[in-house]
């Protein structure tokens, strides 16, 4: 016989070289809630970022790579559809697709501006998620290399 158990679930954070000001709270019921907030309380410094971005682009190239970002989108939502990319249930790329739309809608930019913020780069930080497959512990280690 056997029983199931939950799992116990404890948060511990730790924070270095960052204010308190610097860290974002978000409180959702779902992914695409906490997406659409992150990127509506980000939405200043993403918008100005695409400015950035695209003073660096005449027309026609703008032109150019917007069509491409384009067609990689309808490529990835296809992809997304199929069970290529499922683990366990799960399509990861459908899971990474529904957050980055509702971040650019909560952002108020187009999907193909996102994307062209997605496909930057530059360095400049780096974040890894990992899970303890013996106890379920995740850690997140995130690394600043230019602040």
């Amino acid at each position: 016989m056997f029983t199931l158990t939950k799992p116990k679930l404890s948060v511990e954070k730790t924070v270095v070289g960052f204010k308190r000001s610097e860290l974002i709270n978000i409180e959702a019921a779902t992914l695409k809630e906490a997406f659409f907030a992150l990127g509506k309380k980000n939405s200043l410094e993403i918008k100005k970022s695409l400015r950035k971005e695209l003073k660096s682009f005449n027309p026609r190239q703008k032109k150019q790579v917007f069509g491409e970002l384009k067609k990689n989108l309808a490529k990835l939502n296809k992809l997304a559809k199929g069970k290529e990319l499922e683990i366990k249930g799960v399509n990861r790329l459908s899971r990474f697709l529904e957050a980055f739309y509702a971040t650019c809608e909560g952002a108020g930019i187009s999907y193909p501006e996102g994307a062209l913020l997605q496909s930057e780069s530059e360095s400049g930080c780096q974040t890894i998620i990992v899970q303890d497959k013996k106890d379920g512990t995740i850690r997140l280690i995130h690394t600043e290399e230019d602040s």
